[in-house]
Formats: C-alpha cells, sequence, structure tokens
C-alpha cells in the first residue's frame, strides 16, 4: 500500500512538472512580437525547448512507471530523440539570446 501511495505521488508530480514545462513552453513559443525584452526567435526557441523538455520529463519519469513492461529498445530510442531535441533547441535558445539579444 505505502509503495502504490509513494509511486502514485511521483507519477502526479512529474505530470505536474512536465505539464508546467509544456505549457510554458507553448506560452513562450506563441507570444506576440514586442511581448518580452527578447528576440522573438530566441523567445519561440526556449519555449519550444521548454516543450521538448516536458515530453522528455513525461517519458522518463511517468510513461516509464505506467508502462514497465514496454519494450526497453522503444522506449530507449524515444527517450534519446526527446533528450537530443530538448537539447539542441535549448543550446540554440541559449545561442540566439547571446547573438541577438
Amino acid at each position: 500500500m505505502l509503495r502504490r501511495t509513494i509511486t502514485s505521488a511521483l507519477i502526479l508530480s512529474a505530470w505536474a512538472w512536465s505539464t508546467l514545462l509544456v505549457v510554458g513552453g507553448a506560452a513562450l513559443a506563441v507570444s506576440p512580437p514586442g511581448a518580452t525584452p527578447w528576440s522573438p526567435l530566441s523567445v519561440a526557441l526556449a519555449g519550444l525547448a521548454g516543450i521538448a523538455a516536458g515530453v522528455f520529463v513525461f517519458e522518463v519519469r511517468v510513461a516509464d512507471r505506467l508502462f514497465p513492461r514496454a519494450p526497453a529498445s522503444l522506449t530507449t530510442r524515444v527517450q534519446i530523440a526527446a533528450g537530443a531535441l530538448m537539447v539542441v533547441l535549448a543550446g540554440a535558445a541559449v545561442v540566439s539570446f547571446i547573438v541577438l539579444g
């Protein structure tokens, strides 16, 4: 009983975390130009990086616990792809913030 409660709490907290990242990233990605003091490209890249981070957190922390018997070859590939996309977008956002402001 305690193990199930702890697992449920971990799933719910990770779900909330990933939802916050996706919603926040989407808000940044679709924000109108001039809504922030930074370049619209930089803000859009940061938003997309936030969305990718939310997807990655969901895959790693929630989906793995809900579907423990999923094929490891499939889950590993999907997680690597989402993680790589997150890192590339975050790196592009940082470079864009440095270059464009």
